[in-house]
Parts: C-alpha cells; sequence; structure tokens
C-alpha cells in the first residue's frame, strides 16, 4: 500500500469516527436538555408550594399575635395542612 492510500483510509476512519462522536454528544445534550426542562417545572411547583406554606405560617403568626397562644390555632393550621395535602394527592391521583 502507498503511503496515500493509507493517508485516505485514516482520514475516512477519522470522519467516521468524529461524526458518530457527533452524534453521541448531539444524543446527550437533548437528554440534558429535557432534564433542565423538568428541573424547572419541579423548581417552580417547589417556589409556588414554599410561598401557600410561608402564607399559612403568616396567617398563624398573626393569630398567635392578636389571640395568643391557642392550640387550637395549632391545630387549625395543621388540618388545613392535612387537607391540603390530601386534596392535592387526590388530584395528581386522575
Amino acid at each position: 500500500m502507498t503511503s496515500l492510500a493509507r493517508s485516505d483510509i485514516f482520514f475516512i476512519i477519522t470522519g467516521v469516527a468524529v461524526v458518530a462522536l457527533s452524534l453521541i454528544f448531539l444524543v446527550i445534550l437533548i437528554y440534558v436538555a429535557y432534564i433542565m426542562k423538568e428541573l424547572h417545572h419541579i423548581m417552580r411547583v417547589v417556589h409556588r408550594e414554599s410561598e401557600l406554606i410561608s402564607e399559612d405560617i403568616a396567617e398563624l403568626r398573626t393569630k398567635v399575635a392578636t389571640q395568643g397562644f391557642k392550640w387550637s390555632s395549632i391545630f387549625i393550621f395543621l388540618r388545613k395542612l392535612w387537607r391540603f395535602k390530601s386534596s392535592k394527592k387526590k388530584r395528581d391521583d386522575f
């Protein structure tokens, strides 16, 4: 074999390898983009739920400040959280 034939074979193999690696890299990038999209959705849900919890805690704090400490305030708060979680589970089942 001449050196010209060897170099042609080398460049063909190298070109195929570069194309294959580029396709693999593209597939990995697509998966990473999908995972990032899902993480963004999860973070929005967590942010929304944390705002609701902070509002409930602020409401409990104002009740304790105005009415004094009563166990009924805490039980109402816990019942409200429990009702919210149970309704959330029912919604997620459908």
